[in-house]
């Protein structure tokens, strides 16, 4: 990886991997997958809905069955 121009400047990959690891230290993470995953399980998870209960094939609930002919 090269060089990378920000604000007219140079930052080296080096300079960026130090500051990637002091933002993971300092919210308590070694590395980029465990931070995300803290965040989507703290702030994304709790948002999502209940999933529905999943039906066994065979035969259909009470309410969804057709009456039969006898």
């Amino acid at each position: 990886m090269g060089r990378v121009g920000c604000l007219g400047g140079v930052i080296s990959p080096h300079t960026v991997r130090h500051h990637l690891k002091t933002v993971y230290a300092k919210a308590g993470d070694s590395s980029r997958g465990e931070l995300v995953a803290r965040l989507f399980t703290e702030h994304h998870w709790p948002a999502l809905p209940e999933p529905a209960p999943i039906q066994r094939p065979g035969r259909l609930p009470a309410h969804a069955r057709v009456p039969s002919r006898r």
